[in-house]
């Protein structure tokens, strides 16, 4: 039985390396950053905002990871090599980048972002800001180019691929507007109670909650449609609940975003 795991996790690797070998590596490569920053929330117990100081680039990493993971699986629906290399290289670069900022602001104890206390620390959050600004422009290089062109799938799987893509740089751009408000909280002070590893607030509103449930539509719209369409024979029925999905999903994620602005949290405790 593992065996025949560890084949089909080496037979989906090479499938994956197949389809974009840059992104693929950058994917691997914050996985192992994850566990890491596992081992040192063990080794390290300083707090910032009254967490581990590794949690977030721990969570940095892993999501990441699933971000540059899912890119690698949708190069397969790039035709224009070109459109390819700049979405791989751009993104790659850019994650590492802001990777490396997160881990040694971390070591010394500081915050990465919202971070104004030295001219050095607010440089870096606006390397940061620049960072992600360019590599979300990437995204929607690929979103023009996947609603231009026709995708290699069925109609249902094609839409929710785009409707996950245009929900996910909404969810990046409520990133920079959570930069344009220097917080990510709503009637309150970042840091204080929050929810486990997670740590969005429980008394006030946090846009990181909308921020992180629209950047990953990219995977959850496609996975929910596996799963609720798997069984439907017609296109059409299949077409109908994709298009339910991503509406419900994208009032979700605007459910969330008014709901901070309101000062609300997620959860109240």
């Amino acid at each position: 039985m593992n065996s025949s795991r560890g084949s089909e996790m080496l037979k989906g690797f090479k499938e994956l390396y197949s389809r974009d070998q840059l992104l693929t590596m950058t994917g691997i490569l914050h996985v192992l950053v994850f566990f890491c920053m596992v081992s040192l929330i063990f080794m390290d117990s300083r707090l910032l905002l009254g967490i581990n100081i590794w949690i977030k680039p721990m969570k940095f990493a892993l999501s990441i990871a699933v971000y540059t993971l899912t890119l690698a699986v949708i190069m397969k629906y790039v035709r224009n090599r070109a459109i390819q290399k700049i979405v791989s290289y751009i993104t790659s670069i850019g994650f590492i980048l802001e990777m490396i900022i997160i881990i040694f602001q971390a070591a010394q104890g500081k915050k990465s972002h919202f971070n104004f206390d030295t001219p050095l620390d607010i440089t870096i959050f606006s390397i940061m800001g620049v960072i992600i600004g360019i590599v979300t422009i990437a995204l929607i290089i690929l979103f023009i180019h996947l609603v231009r062109n026709k995708i290699d799938l069925p109609h249902h799987y094609a839409l929710a691929l785009k409707s996950g893509l245009f929900i996910s740089i909404v969810g990046a751009l409520i990133g920079g507007y959570m930069s344009s408000h220097s917080k990510h909280t709503v009637n309150g002070d970042d840091g204080g109670p929050g929810l486990f590893v997670l740590n969005w607030s429980t008394l006030v509103g946090d846009w990181r909650v909308a921020h992180f449930f629209g950047l990953h539509a990219l995977q959850c719209i496609p996975l929910l449609t596996f799963i609720l369409t798997n069984k439907l024979h017609n296109e059409k029925s299949k077409t109908r609940v994709t298009w339910a999905i991503s509406i419900l999903y994208a009032s979700f994620v605007l459910f969330t975003f008014i709901e901070a602005a309101y000062g609300k949290p997620l959860i109240k405790t």
